[in-house]
Parts: structure tokens; C-alpha cells; sequence
């Protein structure tokens, strides 16, 4: 995948501006270097995003507002974030 697809891909999400300042940016990096970086950044992003989830849930449930499905999402996220982090 090259920066136009990634940059198509994430249009109307909300990372696109971070992903747009970085595409901008010249990286000093060889070719090869590049898609270990991308996908550290793309994992950065993701785990930035699973934890404001968990934190959104937790609030709910510091309130006593969790239901079922809630607390299974809960858990859910935490076993993605866990994945994310490469911790099984």
C-alpha cells in the first residue's frame, strides 16, 4: 500500500489529519525501513483509540451505568489491546 491508499483509505476518519502530518514529513528513512514504521504508527493509532474505549467504559462503570454487552465489550478490548501489545 503506498501513502495516496493509506491517505483514501482513512478519509473520513478522524486520524487523517495525524496521517496527513506524517506522510508530510520527510522520515529520513530508507525504503525498506518504511513499512515497519507505518505499521508501528498504524498500531500506536489503534491502541491509542482501544484504550479511549476502555476509558469510556470504565468511566461507565465507575457510575454503575455497565450492562452486560458493555462489560463483555470491556473485556473484548482489553484482549485486542493485549494482542496490539503483543502481550498473550
Amino acid at each position: 500500500m503506498n501513502t495516496a491508499a493509506l491517505l483514501e483509505r482513512f478519509r473520513d476518519h478522524e486520524d487523517l489529519v495525524t496521517l496527513e502530518r506524517l506522510a508530510a514529513k520527510d522520515h529520513l528513512l530508507e525504503e525498506i525501513d518504511f513499512e515497519p514504521f507505518l505499521k508501528e504508527t498504524l498500531n500506536t493509532l489503534q491502541d491509542q483509540a482501544i484504550g479511549e474505549s476502555i476509558d469510556l467504559l470504565v468511566k461507565q462503570a465507575s457510575r454503575g451505568e455497565l450492562d452486560e454487552p458493555a462489560k463483555r465489550q470491556l473485556a473484548n478490548l482489553y484482549s485486542e489491546r493485549q494482542k496490539l501489545r503483543g502481550i498473550d
